[in-house]
């Protein structure tokens, strides 16, 4: 009796060990943040989550150089733009799209969703990927970005469940008409102490074959550099020819001045077998890889040197996987290292790669003992460009007490023309002009 009550308990104990290991093994399924936990939207590019990751937006025709394109499309929209993220989880959720026409400050426009875009305005990404045989699991996103009807500013909406206050991310893009001529060109800063550092967009607009009524008041110029969101320049006329139709841009006090800058320090991921360029090491862990990328220095003082780079952008790509999607690139851990004395100001990583921010996640921190600034982001396959910042005074982001400004950088500028008709409910764009600047073929 003693023998059969001994065998019952080892049956049971066995049993009961098989469901604890069994469901210790399966994955948890994400949690939904909370929706009482307020996430306020911002009319800009913003992730409102840790886990959601590698967000790229542009005109995707299937080559990864795509990814360097801008995000200004013209109102005929013959190629969508494609947006694309990773949410860290090895399960799929339901994700909605919903598109916003902004006027040309960003702010949301009172015209209605049915005026804007021809279908309902609540898209379900229905394309996903997950991740094979990374340490770190994810879900990859992607969707084509519907068609509009109107030229202007647009914020991209992702939301889960149809919660629209559930917010995952926001993403800007922009469609233009072409209804007025810009002459535009780069040149020296008329300021002379700035000559060898700024670079100053000399600007005149003909409305010739377009009416403009009072220009002086509703047309807007907003300019941008490297596609960048945290130092456009937004310029009023100067004053307006009649008789030519023409629209004048005049500064003497740097308003049409960005700083030159330097080329991009860049490293490649695109392989976690061989380290790349400026990669020293990749440390294989037990629960994800590491790198660890060469010492920097400050580049400040140092004449002008051409570097060819990507304008401080990314290209997520891999090496080690065979096949066209990234479902196998893995995310590591990239630590980072900046051989510097100690600064009164923090010192960020800055770049496309941490969205031109000046936050928390890529401030650096400094290692007194050996004398450099250091930081880590996590950071999916591919080829990075990044520099070193600090804040200015003005809250603006400012590289150059580490890597220097130069006239001669090469630098890509997009002009943007903003005019409100009289009775509309938004600002329109109505000319749009692109300036690779100091290119080298």
């Amino acid at each position: 009796m003693k023998q059969n009550l001994n065998d019952s308990l080892k049956i049971l104990i066995f049993f009961l060990s098989g469901i604890t290991i069994f469901t210790s093994c399966v994955p948890l399924a994400p949690q939904s943040s909370s929706t009482s936990v307020s996430k306020e939207l911002h009319y800009e590019n913003h992730v409102y989550e840790e886990g959601i990751k590698s967000v790229t937006l542009y005109p995707y025709t299937g080559n990864q150089r795509d990814l360097l394109l801008s995000t200004a499309i013209p109102l005929s929209q013959e190629t969508p733009l494609q947006l694309s993220f990773d949410e860290l989880s090895s399960e799929s959720q339901s994700y909605y799209v919903k598109v916003i026409l902004c006027n040309a400050n960003w702010t949301p426009s009172q015209v209605s969703s049915i005026d804007y875009i021809d279908q309902f305005n609540e898209l379900l990404i229905t394309d996903y990927e997950l991740s094979v045989a990374t340490k770190v699991p994810y879900t990859n996103y992607r969707v084509n970005i519907p068609r509009v009807k109107v030229p202007g500013n647009y914020l991209i909406k992702v939301y889960r469940n149809k919660n629209e206050d559930d917010l995952i991310l926001t993403r800007r893009f922009m469609v233009y008409s072409e209804q007025v001529q810009l002459n535009t060109n780069v040149g020296f800063s008329s300021v002379v102490s700035f000559r060898d550092l700024n670079q100053q967009l000399n600007l005149s607009i003909n409305f010739r074959n377009f009416e403009l009524i009072n220009p002086m008041e509703n047309v807007k110029v907003m300019i941008r550099q490297n596609q960048r969101w945290d130092n456009v320049i937004y310029l009023k006329p100067s004053f307006v020819t009649v008789g030519s139709n023409t629209i004048e841009y005049n500064y003497f006090n740097l308003e049409n001045n960005f700083s030159g800058g330097n080329e991009f320090r860049a490293f490649d991921l695109r392989s976690v077998t061989f380290p790349g360029l400026n990669v020293a090491r990749i440390v294989n862990t037990p629960a994800i890889k590491e790198a660890f990328l060469a010492i920097d220095k400050s580049r400040k003082g140092q004449a002008y040197s051409l570097v060819p780079d990507i304008n401080g952008k990314f290209i997520v790509d891999n090496y080690d996987f065979n096949s066209d999607s990234t479902s196998g690139s893995e995310y590591l851990d990239v630590n980072f290292s900046l051989e510097s004395p100690r600064l009164e100001q923090d010192v960020f990583i800055v770049g496309a790669l941490t969205n031109w921010t000046l936050s928390p996640k890529n401030k650096m921190a400094y290692n007194v003992e050996n004398g450099r600034y250091e930081g880590k982001l996590l950071l999916k396959q591919g080829w990075y460009n990044y520099a070193y910042g600090v804040s200015s005074p003005n809250g603006k982001i400012n590289t150059t007490p580490f890597e220097g400004s130069h006239f001669e950088t090469e630098n890509e500028y997009e002009i943007f023309v903003y005019y409100r008709p009289v009775g509309s409910r938004t600002d329109l764009i109505i000319g749009y002009y692109y300036i690779d600047h100091n290119l080298r073929k």
